[in-house]
């Protein structure tokens, strides 16, 4: 029982050295959407819209019990703590079993890599938005999966079913996590390549009908709540756009962190067990090369099919082949320090970084607000002036948009401007222009008329025409 503490405790030290600084408020940019809007209109708008039942579900509580946002900030931030932590150690009692580990000092050394597959860069969005919480379940459901699966009890595929049919409904993008899991499950198992061909094959028609069951979902909120149409899924996948988001993915400092770290500890560590392991070299580059390509094929074919911005959230079952890479070098490797120290050093660097993307959110919060008061002194000024309430807002992008403010990350969710956010452009209005209630419009036409094709690289007046009851507006 004190052996259990003691691992519980270093995972959830880690957890919360890993969120840091965004243990204080630390507001995603929907936080606008869902001030104006309140926990039911929120849900109404983008968790219903969006598939994420038990998202909904939270928030319809959340509003029927006349929580504030703060409070229910700081429930969820609370439970995603908690829900993060054991499914962590439910992950890792999994890996201990299926290993067969007798050694107390091993049980020790390979929680650090376990704890790395789900606390990394990636993982970093599951803790910052306001459904942190709902997000970590949707990822506990799909542990609980990889559990059944193990337990090889009856009804085995069907309890399946429903523990990644109630993830799809928490989060979507965590359903992918499963068959990269369900993979370094049967390798530590030492199952043969036709066993677990077979398995993937059952498991991966699961995950299919999850996903067609999850788009039905969203197509169905969407008709009844009188969403746009849902455009996001084509019948086809380019070949030519697949290749060029792979090199993307894997190369490019992608999101928060440089994405090639995940290339980088592949190769180290398959290096060093070629060097190592005499016998069947060519079975140990086979099963790393897949532990690394099944995750990240998933996330290329459901950004490819989907047309969904593969933000940090949505890449995580490729991220977190890091860690499994290393747990797998654990469980065949004699020699084990080297792969424990990899492991803790690329804790480190994700606490470090992680710690510098929340700084940065909130100085991003900031310059919002900054900027939110020289639109509403605007905004007050020209309706005073003119004795007219504005209502409309037409927005544009000019050449060369970025996402963050000068000095800030620019390749993060977290850092992105409030108003440079698309999906939060009337609501951002909204909320620094007290007693308004603007509608919004894209309208690309009124850079080239309004704005005469101009460029920035950061806020001006310039990008802010006021006419009759509209405000034209470009971002930069």
């Amino acid at each position: 029982m004190k052996e259990k503490w003691i691992k519980v405790s270093i995972i959830i030290i880690t957890i919360l050295l890993f969120m840091g600084t965004l243990l204080p408020y630390n507001y995603p940019s929907d936080i606008y959407n869902i001030i104006i809007l309140g926990f039911k209109g929120y849900t109404n708008t983008w968790f219903m819209t969006s598939g994420r039942t038990i998202c909904s579900i939270v928030f319809y509580l959340f509003d029927y019990f006349n929580i504030s946002l703060k409070s229910g900030i700081v429930i969820l931030k609370i439970l995603s703590i908690v829900i993060s932590s054991s499914t962590i150690y439910i992950f890792y009692n999994l890996i201990i079993h299926v290993t067969n580990i007798k050694n107390k000092k091993l049980e020790y050394f390979i929680l650090f890599p376990i704890i790395l597959i789900f606390i990394n860069y990636s993982s970093y969005e599951y803790f910052y938005y306001t459904e942190s919480a709902i997000m970590w379940l949707g990822l506990l459901m799909v542990v609980l999966a990889l559990k059944v699966f193990l337990n090889n009890g009856k009804n085995k595929y069907l309890k399946i079913f429903f523990c990644l049919f109630l993830a799809i409904n928490c989060y979507q993008a965590t359903i992918l996590f499963y068959i990269p899991g369900l993979f370094l499950q049967l390798l530590l198992q030492k199952k043969d390549y036709k066993v677990i061909t077979k398995e993937l094959f059952y498991n991966s028609l699961i995950v299919l009908i999850n996903l067609v069951l999850g788009y039905i979902i969203v197509i169905t909120a969407r008709y009844f709540i009188d969403f746009e149409p849902f455009q996001s899924v084509v019948l086809h996948i380019s070949i030519i756009n697949y290749l060029r988001r792979f090199i993307y993915l894997i190369i490019l400092f992608y999101g928060s962190f440089p994405n090639l770290v995940v290339l980088i500890v592949l190769l180290i560590v398959t290096m060093y067990l070629v060097l190592e392991i005499k016998e069947k070299r060519i079975r140990i580059i086979v099963n790393l090369l897949l532990i690394w390509l099944i995750g990240l094929a998933e996330v290329l074919t459901l950004v490819e099919l989907t047309s969904f911005y593969a933000a940090d959230r949505i890449i995580f079952s490729y991220v977190s082949s890091m860690g499994m890479v290393l747990v797998y070098a654990l469980s065949i490797s004699n020699r084990k320090l080297i792969f424990v120290s990899i492991s803790v050093l690329l804790l480190i660097s994700q606490i470090i970084n992680s710690n510098s993307i929340s700084i940065d959110s909130r100085k991003t919060r900031e310059e919002d607000k900054v900027y939110g008061k020289i639109i509403s002194e605007m905004v007050k000024e020209y309706e005073e002036k003119n004795n007219i309430k504005l209502k409309k807002i037409e927005y544009c992008f000019d050449n060369s948009p970025t996402r963050g403010y000068k000095g800030l990350r620019k390749t993060t969710e977290p850092t992105c401007r409030g108003f440079c956010g698309s999906w939060i452009m009337d609501n951002i209005f909204n909320y620094y222009c007290k007693n308004h209630n603007f509608t919004k419009k894209y309208n690309q036409g009124i850079y080239r008329t309004k704005f005469k094709s101009k460029e920035w690289d950061e806020f001006s007046k310039e990008q802010i025409i006021f006419e009759n009851d509209t405000i034209y507006f470009c971002i930069y």
